[in-house]
Protein backbone atom coordinates (compact mmCIF):
# COMPACT_ATOMS: atom_id res chain seq x y z
CA UNK A 1 0.00 0.00 0.00
CA UNK A 2 1.50 3.33 -1.05
CA UNK A 3 2.52 5.76 2.04
CA UNK A 4 1.32 9.68 2.31
CA UNK A 5 3.55 12.66 2.10
CA UNK A 6 4.10 15.77 4.21
CA UNK A 7 0.17 15.83 4.81
CA UNK A 8 -1.44 16.64 8.10
CA UNK A 9 -4.01 14.41 10.18
CA UNK A 10 -7.12 16.60 9.44
CA UNK A 11 -8.32 16.22 13.17
CA UNK A 12 -5.42 16.71 14.96
CA UNK A 13 -2.81 18.00 13.17
CA UNK A 14 -0.18 15.44 13.00
CA UNK A 15 1.93 14.36 10.28
CA UNK A 16 0.92 11.48 8.52
CA UNK A 17 4.38 11.38 6.29
CA UNK A 18 4.94 7.67 5.99
CA UNK A 19 1.86 6.39 6.82
CA UNK A 20 0.29 3.75 4.70
CA UNK A 21 -3.24 4.74 3.53
CA UNK A 22 -4.81 1.79 5.30
CA UNK A 23 -3.33 2.58 8.44
CA UNK A 24 -4.44 5.30 11.57
CA UNK A 25 -2.29 8.45 12.26
CA UNK A 26 -0.27 8.08 15.08
CA UNK A 27 -0.97 10.61 17.67
CA UNK A 28 -5.29 10.45 17.51
CA UNK A 29 -5.06 6.88 16.18
CA UNK A 30 -7.89 7.69 13.89
CA UNK A 31 -7.99 6.46 10.34
CA UNK A 32 -6.27 7.62 7.45
CA UNK A 33 -9.83 6.84 5.59
CA UNK A 34 -11.17 9.00 8.31
CA UNK A 35 -9.00 11.77 7.73
CA UNK A 36 -8.69 11.59 3.73
CA UNK A 37 -11.36 10.16 1.39
CA UNK A 38 -9.26 7.75 0.18
CA UNK A 39 -11.92 6.49 -2.38
CA UNK A 40 -10.43 9.92 -4.76
CA UNK A 41 -6.96 8.93 -4.16
CA UNK A 42 -5.18 7.32 -6.85
CA UNK A 43 -2.89 4.53 -5.29
CA UNK A 44 -0.64 4.36 -7.80
CA UNK A 45 0.22 8.00 -7.74
CA UNK A 46 -0.89 9.50 -4.95
CA UNK A 47 -3.02 11.88 -6.15
CA UNK A 48 -6.16 12.97 -5.95
CA UNK A 49 -8.51 11.51 -8.86
CA UNK A 50 -11.76 12.91 -8.58
CA UNK A 51 -13.46 16.02 -6.94
CA UNK A 52 -12.25 16.66 -3.56
CA UNK A 53 -13.23 19.62 -1.63
CA UNK A 54 -10.52 20.74 0.80
CA UNK A 55 -12.16 20.89 4.55
CA UNK A 56 -10.61 24.39 5.32
CA UNK A 57 -11.68 26.47 2.01
CA UNK A 58 -13.81 24.29 -0.56
CA UNK A 59 -11.01 24.11 -3.25
CA UNK A 60 -11.11 21.50 -5.69
CA UNK A 61 -8.07 19.48 -4.76
CA UNK A 62 -8.68 16.97 -7.86
CA UNK A 63 -5.17 16.52 -9.67
CA UNK A 64 -3.00 17.51 -6.60
CA UNK A 65 -0.20 14.73 -4.95
CA UNK A 66 -1.51 14.30 -1.34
Amino acid sequence: MPELGNIACAPCGASLQGIALDAACPACARSVSDTLNIAVIDPATLTIAGDALCIGCGYNLRTMHV
